[in-house]
């Protein structure tokens, strides 16, 4: 069997694409969501990039144990690779146009967990079906990535707002009917907080139109990145992909570029 390596997986609207490419034909190509039958590598090696709306492999292979591309081929719009979830600055020290541009500080809800987070606000959208969330809202849109990171982290502390949702809980929540009765209350109790500070949150906005029919019948049981996964596919939400299995079992599709594949 062939060894493909996966370099991208994103939604275009609530459609998932996972991208491969082969090196020997130099071609990009996307693996059918619709069925699941593929062993996934343990190492993983760097994605490389996109220049001019090309993709560019990563020159020399470099493998990678945080995250899925190198620095060296992130250098083009991140120059430092520790800045990806903490941000020294606003792009002053290295000219980053990706740490300088607008961004927008988030609610999220997946089920009634509400959650603060931050994007760039011309990716909020996009970012929001990645994460799987079932409504948002923007509370704030700031110039800078450093400026963004410290905003959440004031709202977190201000209004006891976590920052992240754990895997198990994205997962059960895949198990009931979306409360959306409780989410409008949940965050109009929050729009009241927020509007003290002087912040204008825009209104929630519910995500339902992801190729998952909820409520499951049972928990999906995450399952190791590396190995065969073979089954009949459910469903994809978020970074989610759920099949059966023996039982229900989620593969989280956002280890899997830079991974190799066979099948």
């Amino acid at each position: 069997m062939a060894e493909y390596h996966m370099v991208s997986f994103d939604w275009q609207g609530f459609v998932p694409h996972l991208y491969y490419y082969q090196k020997a034909s130099t071609d990009m190509k996307e693996l059918d969501l619709g069925k699941l039958d593929i062993n996934i590598s343990h190492h993983s090696n760097c994605v490389g990039n996109w220049q001019d709306g090309k993709y560019k492999p990563c020159p020399e292979g470099n493998k990678v144990t945080q995250g899925n591309i190198c620095q060296d081929c992130a250098s083009s719009f991140l120059p430092d690779l520790s800045c990806t979830f903490e941000p020294r600055c606003d792009g002053e020290l290295c000219a980053s146009r990706f740490c300088q541009q607008e961004h927008a500080v988030y609610l999220a809800f997946h089920g009634e967990i509400a959650k603060v987070g931050m994007t760039t606000s011309r990716r909020i959208n996009q970012r929001m079906i990645e994460q799987g969330c079932d409504a948002f809202s923007v509370l704030a849109k700031v110039d800078g990535r450093a400026s963004a990171r410290k905003l959440e982290g004031s709202l977190s502390e201000k209004l006891s707002l976590r920052q992240m949702i754990r895997e198990l809980e994205s997962l059960f929540c895949m198990t009931g009917e979306l409360p959306i009765e409780n989410i409008e209350a949940r965050y109009a109790e929050i729009v009241d907080e927020v509007e003290k500070i002087g912040l204008h949150p825009e209104p929630l906005k519910m995500l339902d139109e992801y190729p998952l029919k909820t409520p499951l019948t049972s928990m999906p049981k995450p399952t190791r990145i590396e190995g065969r996964h073979k089954g009949k596919v459910i469903g994809i939400k978020g970074k989610f992909l759920i099949y059966q299995n023996g039982g229900l079992k989620a593969i989280n599709l956002q280890k899997v570029p830079g991974r190799f594949i066979t099948y």
